[in-house]
């Protein structure tokens, strides 16, 4: 079960070669940063100068970076590493996604502005299939204060008018009350939504794995072993050894002692 996934994750992470060997591949993927630039589409086709940005995008860019990137609530520059982190150490990754909803036009609609949350692992019970097409998960279930929750995965629409637009859930009519159940476009409820990343899952997996799971008994016996070297000499240096030669002489006491590793 994922329990025994996520039990062994969390002791490999305390692991010290376990930690050097996942900080190694956070700092590979994330290296120096990660940056990203707005581009508009259909703007290509329209000659502008050259080297000049395009006003729309540079307008789109200092809104995402001010409201989205380096807002409090995600500061993106700092979470995206722990995320990262996160992903490789136990397998799976929940990230609710809080848009910013109010009243207006008639309906409930937001600004745009969209608050990223986290979903403890240790709390994931099972992912839902499409019954049809194992390899699209329509939502995750998740035990939390020993309550039943699920959230259904935000995708991108394939069909329809909306073809191509990423889409979540449908707000509930009473947003402020918590226990508001959020649905989707056919009515089904749901307790929010969620983006879901997994490292090494296939196809029909019922989960993603842990970056090292599959090292956990070398890296269990590596770190007895470093143990057990260091009792040896702990060991060794509890006692004092007065040795007497007899009939011994220089060279004999040289050849002992190389004999011995000195």
């Amino acid at each position: 079960s994922y329990g025994d996934i996520y039990a062994a994750a969390t002791r490999l992470e305390k692991n010290p070669l376990a930690y050097w060997c996942l900080q190694q591949t956070v700092n590979h993927v994330i290296g120096g940063g990660v940056t990203y630039r707005v581009s508009v589409k259909g703007k290509g086709k329209k000659k502008s100068v050259q080297g000049e940005e395009d006003p729309d995008a540079v307008k789109a860019q200092e809104w995402l970076t001010k409201n989205f990137w380096q807002s409090h609530d995600n500061a993106l520059d700092f979470y995206l590493r722990q995320l990262v982190y996160g992903l490789y150490s136990f397998g799976n990754q929940f990230i609710p996604v809080f848009p910013a909803i109010q009243p207006g036009n008639g309906a409930t609609v937001g600004d745009g502005s969209i608050k990223l949350g986290y979903l403890d692992p240790g709390t994931f019970t099972e992912l839902v299939f499409n019954a049809e097409n194992v390899r699209d998960v329509v939502a995750a279930k998740f035990s939390i204060n020993q309550e039943d929750r699920v959230y259904r995965l935000v995708h991108v629409v394939d069909e329809g008018e909306h073809k191509g637009k990423r889409v979540g859930l449908i707000p509930p009519v009473n947003a402020t009350d918590p226990k508001a159940k959020w649905a989707d476009e056919k009515g089904t409820e749901y307790d929010g939504a969620l983006l879901y990343w997994a490292h090494d899952r296939l196809p029909n997996g019922a989960f993603g794995y842990p970056l090292l799971i599959r090292l956990d008994d070398y890296l269990k016996q590596a770190d007895l072993h470093f143990f057990d070297l260091v009792d040896r000499v702990l060991a060794l240096n509890a006692f004092v050894w007065w040795v007497t030669l007899k009939g011994s002489d220089e060279s004999k006491q040289q050849a002992g002692l190389k004999n011995q590793g000195w």
